[in-house]
């Protein structure tokens, strides 16, 4: 309540009157601001698509943390991805920082911004910028001087919510969905690594993900479906469907995919940890169907194009589920241990069987 107070007080106070908004057929030099994290910048990727369809001559940078960033790897709707350290992960910068990226951001001469965050300091960076012309997210009135704002519902996907940024604006939305684009190279370290572990093209590939929920300043791990619960759906669906099984996710997910691999009595190939976001990418890719809790691998599943099964606990399908990606959403109770719910499992695995016979 108290942010909101600030900001409905600073909104009047740092208006300025807006220049013309973003024209097709010009080179506006335009900043997008999302700084965080790496789920949610892969659900900006539809935003920076649409965008770059409307604006086709437009210069598009995007300010994202260094945690993040890799979220945009050869991105082919953004000209090049400014590293803002850890400016935008709340709890996670000072001062000094923001006043660097502001700084930064000035000199740039930004002639538009959207901000993609809800975030008071970050809808008012642009404004201590000098950006003339501002749009972005006005979550509980945090859009401080922005000159057109969406707002955020709670029942509405992330990612049609940044859409519909593009939409007060007064741009075009037709087609979206997410993108990340593995390159040659991270798709031949993929084919090395899975032939390390035996893992052949002879069988259909399933990609466990059973860890994330943690990201810098954050974390809940009760998004995560329990370990015992992956492992019984990993023996089943090998049993059902003679599918290989490859086990991800990133350093902070080691423990917790060896505690799955150490349940299972089908082989698993565990590559958690072992590869890049880039890769992991990839390897996804190359997978006739992703498994996962609600984290960014479930939404580079998505912008790759793989369809999943998203595990989802105390967060919102309707808000995080995969984007416009064939998938089922299954529903467990946060904080189980312990045995895994055979309703749960058999959910999944009907799911999981649907998607392979698309």
């Amino acid at each position: 309540m108290l942010v909101e107070g600030v900001s409905r007080l600073l909104h009047p106070l740092m208006r300025t009157a807006p220049a013309s908004p973003p024209t097709p057929g010009k080179r506006d030099n335009i900043l997008v601001v999302k700084p965080a994290s790496l789920g949610d910048v892969l659900m900006s990727t539809a935003f920076l698509a649409e965008l770059r369809a409307n604006l086709p001559q437009a210069q598009i940078a995007v300010l994202v943390t260094t945690w993040a960033k890799e979220a945009l790897a050869a991105n082919p709707h953004c000209d090049r991805v400014i590293d803002a350290g850890s400016v935008g992960f709340p709890g996670r910068y000072g001062w000094r920082d923001y006043r660097a990226c502001i700084a930064r951001v000035r000199r740039e001469g930004f002639t538009h911004c959207f901000v993609l965050d809800r975030s008071p300091l970050m809808a008012l960076l642009p404004r201590l910028a000098h950006v003339p012309w501002r749009a972005g997210l006005n979550s509980a009135h945090r859009g401080i001087a922005l000159h057109v704002s969406a707002p955020c519902p709670p029942d509405r996907h992330e990612a049609d919510i940044y859409l519909d940024v593009l939409r007060a604006a007064g741009l075009r939305v037709t087609e979206p969905r997410l993108h990340f684009r593995p390159q040659a190279a991270d798709r031949e370290n993929v084919r090395q690594a899975l032939s390390r572990h035996g893992v052949t093209d002879a069988r259909p590939l399933v990609a466990i993900h059973a860890g994330g929920g943690a990201n810098p300043g954050q974390e809940l791990v009760s998004k995560r479906w329990p370990s015992a619960a992956f492992a019984a759906f990993a023996d089943r669906i090998v049993q059902a469907r003679g599918v290989g099984v490859v086990l991800v996710g990133g350093h902070d997910d080691t423990a917790v995919s060896a505690d799955v691999a150490q349940k299972t009595t089908a082989p698993v190939a565990d590559l958690t940890g072992t590869l890049s976001f880039t890769e992991l990418g990839a390897l996804i890719e190359s997978c006739r169907l992703f498994v996962g809790n609600d984290s960014a691998p479930m939404h580079l599943a998505a912008a790759v194009g793989t369809p999943t099964v998203a595990l989802f606990g105390p967060t919102s399908p309707a808000q995080y589920g995969p984007y416009r990606v064939p998938s089922s959403v299954v529903r467990f109770r946060p904080g189980r241990t312990g045995e895994p719910d055979p309703a749960e499992v058999e959910t999944a695995v009907a799911a999981a069987v649907r998607l392979l016979e698309l």
